[in-house]
């Protein structure tokens, strides 16, 4: 089992993941970086992009990155945000009553190399978290 952050920028990002959770439905491309390498069961936690800067909640995969069938397409669509024809079908979603500010984690992130870049870190929709960096995520948002 892997752990991921699934990450939403541009427009209105909290509408977007509250539509996705609702759906239970992760939209993705062919271009979206490491949709091979997710599968069932994998971990999540959902970040948003600026202004937010967030992390929001957590869930389970319930499939690997599959088809979307035509059938579904338009009950999935996100107007221009879903163009593909791919997606994750997620479970045990449970968004949190307190957003957690990434910012003040950084320090402590092993995937953040370079912390006075750190935005970068979080660009590309689907980044892989060590056992470690979900844990300290986590413990942080129990502490509230």
């Amino acid at each position: 089992m892997r752990h991921w952050i699934l990450g939403i920028a541009g427009e209105d990002p909290r509408s977007t993941l509250l539509r996705r959770v609702e759906n239970r439905f992760w939209p993705m491309t062919k271009f979206t970086p490491n949709r091979r390498r997710l599968e069932a069961g994998d971990r999540v936690i959902f970040y948003l992009g600026k202004p937010e800067c967030s992390f929001e909640g957590e869930g389970t995969l319930q499939t690997a990155c599959v088809d979307v069938p035509a059938a579904k397409r338009a009950a999935l669509a996100e107007g221009y945000r879903f163009s593909g024809d791919l997606g994750l079908y997620l479970k045990d979603i449970k968004l949190w009553k307190t957003p957690i500010g990434a910012r003040p984690l950084v320090a402590d992130l092993e995937f953040v190399a370079k912390k006075e870049y750190w935005g970068a870190y979080f660009q590309g929709g689907v980044i892989e978290l060590s056992e470690k960096d979900l844990k300290m995520i986590l413990e942080r948002q129990r502490k509230g």
